[in-house]
């Protein structure tokens, strides 16, 4: 049974517990299956006590013992038993009570259903009326022959009227009031045709109309209150009441309300004088609340009963005592996993179904002792087909005395386990070997990634062929290893890097003469690895070497790059063990390594020397460039200046002399002066810009202020300059290269940019100083002038690297130009020639 249905079944159980009705369930032998708390307090019993399985004759007094077994026999016959039974409970209480019983369908054994409802008070309400109206018509009579007897004291028989309609009317109200107090609803209805002529508030609560309304409905209107299936058995016994007959006393009967709501009622009626007239008085209890649970329940229990034979498992239902059992059910699923042979098993006792598997009748035991569920997997041979199969058997506990099995067929899925537990246990082989074989070329990927990294590395290349040298022979087991050039002319090997070998040993082996033949043969050899025949070094200076150092073995591997070998390693193996191919391989791909390693080094060492050159160069260049500037400056300031300012003294004792008369001669000679001072300026002004002899003098700050002054703001542009920590004045060298750079940029600026103001910042900290030139003006991209036209920049930028100093230049299109130069002020200048 699923989950979801046990809390089903739960919920239910927990509302009938709540119900104002006293409800079991029982055998058709009378044994307790069920009860709710109504129940017991109907029975007047001790509430803390259980019940559960006690006989309800060991529970009810014996003198209702007859009207058990009468309910019975009515049981059995038509399914359905109804009375009315009043009898004294155990405590000493009497009581009336309303009793329903009904057989439940589709059970094994066969269950009733009993409801019971006390009516006592109900019972009473209805024995008042009667007495009333006896008592009104004794009292009649008698009055009647106090008239009869009295016609002459027509004023005393007057008075004893009054007083008779008085305690008449008083009678009335009393019924009235004792009929609308009623909680069950009350009519008094007469025929012919038929209609209401009393019905009180419960009674207008129940259909939904007021006491006006249903007091004028048409016979028509009140046969709508009834079921139209109803109306004719309702009809009919109201008739045979009224014509004295005795239908039926209390019978159940559906009204449709006002709003169309169906409700199932219980009927009491009974025979009355109403206005001298015979009228029946029923009192209608509503008990659609018992019917709809009743009815939930029977959908319940059929809709349990459908799930249960169509439940995908196989399952059998067992009854018993906790001892013995007996097979009762089973559902579709059962029938057809057992090719229908199970029905032939019903009504067989647990201990002959199982004599052969104890175990099951042991489980189906403790589940039905102690209320628990079990669950396992067992191999079972089915008694229906003889077939071994694995079942994954599942006990549960259904009260009272029923225990459901599962039996679910799982043989094809043990079949697949098995087969998947040889299949993973093959994998996990394949998975091993796998993984060896990865993690051996994970180890070759790391070493090769190793040897890759110190190649790339910045260490000193000794070192880096050391470490090589030292992987490989980690890997190949080997104690030794060399790293040797083959110089072809003087036949002899040179030692470039070892590994394992003592200083004495690295001496001996710095220079080694060789067959230069059998180097050759093994150069190029068509497998870069080889192994060497120690027979063929039988040289006495190998074989001193070889036995000093105790190798057994030597394994040769050629550094190739580009098609040539001019490279050679060698292992020296102290053992006798085999080397793996794969090492071989790993070997093969480490002298390609230390091919390219070589190479790079060679290649670097070459790129390096380059470099010097050309900084030698350089900065050769720019000294003789400053040493030029300096001569053209001195000569122009020292013989063309000089011979510029005799001329002009000249000129102007010439002017003295002439007459005063020869205008055009001194106009001639005035334009000769004038000419003559522009040329003076223009070489002061170049012998400065070639040299600033200021710098040297005064420093830079004030060479840039004059510079600027003389040079620059006559060009319309305002620089603003700054300077920061100039207490005392930096190297020459440093000096004249901030000047240079300021008397580029200044012309770039002039010339290029269209700017109107820059800013020149000069910081000096130890250790370095710092300046930078800002300009407001149109900018460029950078990437793409300097390639072209940055000749300036290009020089501003060596100058600046030729002292280990930084030049950044950042610009674009709009917005101007930063210059930003850093130069070390304890600078040695790196000149090898």
């Amino acid at each position: 049974m699923a989950e979801s249905d046990n809390n089903l079944i739960s919920k239910i159980l927990e509302a009938v517990n709540y119900a104002r009705d006293g409800v079991a369930v029982l055998t058709l032998d009378w044994e307790i299956v069920y009860y709710n708390d109504v129940w017991v307090e109907i029975h007047g019993l001790d509430p803390g006590l259980d019940y559960i399985g006690k006989n309800l004759k060991d529970v009810e007094r014996k003198g209702l013992h007859p009207i058990l077994d009468q309910a019975r026999e009515i049981l059995m016959g038509s399914g359905v038993y109804i009375n009315q039974i009043g009898a004294t409970r155990r405590d000493g209480k009497y009581q009336e009570t309303y009793v329903v019983a009904s057989l439940v369908a589709h059970t094994d054994p066969q269950l009733v259903l009993l409801v019971m409802r006390e009516v006592a008070d109900l019972v009473q309400k209805e024995g008042r009326l009667p007495s009333n109206y006896d008592y009104l018509e004794e009292l009649l009579e008698e009055r009647t022959k106090q008239l009869q007897e009295a016609n002459l004291a027509l004023t005393t028989e007057i008075d004893d009227r009054k007083r008779v309609e008085k305690a008449l009317r008083e009678s009335e109200t009393k019924y009235r009031i004792l009929a609308e107090q009623s909680l069950d609803g009350i009519i008094i209805a007469k025929d012919g045709p038929l209609r209401l002529v009393f019905v009180n508030q419960a009674m207008a609560q129940i259909t939904g109309y007021g006491i006006d309304e249903l007091l004028s409905l048409s016979p028509k209107k009140l046969a709508g209150l009834v079921h139209e299936d109803d109306w004719e058995m309702f009809l009919s016994r109201f008739r045979d009441r009224l014509q004295g007959k005795r239908p039926q006393q209390q019978y159940e009967v559906r009204m449709v309300n006002k709003d169309g709501a169906l409700k199932w009622l219980t009927i009491h009626s009974t025979l009355i004088e109403y206005e001298g007239e015979p009228a029946a008085l029923a009192t209608f209890s509503d008990i659609t609340e018992h019917k709809q649970a009743d009815e939930a329940l029977q959908r319940s229990e059929e809709k349990l009963k459908a799930q249960y034979k169509n439940l995908p498992v196989p399952t059998y239902t067992w009854q018993g005592d906790g001892k013995e059992f007996v097979l009762t059910d089973y559902n579709d699923a059962a029938l057809e996993m057992t090719e229908g042979k199970v029905s032939n098993y019903v009504g067989v006792k647990s201990s002959e179904f199982c004599a052969g598997t104890p175990e099951i009748l042991e489980e189906l035991s403790r589940c039905f002792m102690e209320r628990v569920s079990i669950q396992r997997e067992m191999l079972y041979r089915m008694r229906t087909t003889g077939e071994m199969r694995y079942l994954d058997v599942r006990y549960a506990f259904v009260p009272p005395d029923l225990v459901l099995v599962h039996a679910d067929d799982i043989t094809e899925r043990k079949r697949a386990e098995e087969e998947l537990s040889r299949h993973r246990e093959h994998l996990e082989e394949l998975v091993a070997e796998r993984t060896g074989e990865l993690e051996k070329r994970n180890r070759e990927l790391a070493i090769v990634n190793e040897i890759n990294v110190i190649i790339n590395s910045t260490e000193k290349p000794e070192r880096g062929l050391e470490r090589i040298l030292e992987i490989v022979s980690d890997f190949s087991n080997a104690r030794y290893a060399i790293l040797c050039e083959v110089n072809h002319e003087q036949k002899e090997l040179t030692l470039l890097a070892s590994h394992g070998l003592t200083r004495e040993i690295i001496e001996k082996t710095s220079k080694m003469s060789m067959n230069i033949e059998r180097v050759n043969e093994m150069l190029l050899s068509p497998r870069n690895v080889y192994e060497i025949d120690l027979s063929l070094m039988q040289v006495p200076e190998y074989k001193r070497i070889k036995d000093l150092m105790g190798v057994k073995r030597v394994l040769g591997f050629n550094c190739r790059l580009h098609g040539r070998a001019n490279f050679v390693a060698y292992l020296g193996i102290t053992n006798e063990a085999e080397i793996e191919p794969d090492s071989l391989d790993l070997l093969e791909m480490a002298g390609s390594q230390l091919g390219i390693a070589l190479e790079r080094q060679r290649l670097l060492d070459t790129l390096e020397r380059r470099e010097l050159e050309l900084k030698n160069l350089t900065a050769g260049l720019i000294d003789l460039i400053e040493d030029e500037r300096r001569q053209i400056a001195l000569s122009l300031h020292d013989d063309a200046r000089q011979s510029l300012v005799a001329i002009k003294v000249e000129l102007d004792m010439l002017k003295k002399h002439l007459p005063h008369d020869e205008q055009w001669c001194l106009k001639s000679l005035e334009s000769i002066e004038k000419q003559l001072q522009d040329i003076t300026d223009s070489t002061r002004r170049i012998s400065y810009s070639l040299h600033p002899s200021m710098l040297e003098d005064l420093g830079l700050i004030p060479a840039l202020q004059w510079y600027v002054d003389r040079f620059v703001r006559s060009e319309g542009l305002r620089v603003d300059i700054e300077s920061v920590g100039f207490d005392e004045e930096l190297p020459l060298q440093v000096a004249l290269t901030l000047y240079r750079v300021a008397q580029e940029a200044l012309t770039n600026v002039v010339r290029h940019s269209g700017a109107g103001v820059v800013s020149l910042k000069i910081t000096k900290g130890y250790p370095r100083v710092i300046m930078v030139i800002e300009d407001n003006g149109t900018g460029f991209l950078p990437e793409e002038v300097i390639p072209k036209k940055g000749l300036g920049i290009v020089g501003m930028r060596e100058r600046v690297e030729l002292l280990g100093g930084s030049f950044r230049l950042k610009s674009s299109p709009g917005h101007g130009v930063n210059i930003r130069v850093t130069i070390p002020l304890e600078v040695e200048l790196d000149r090898k020639h």
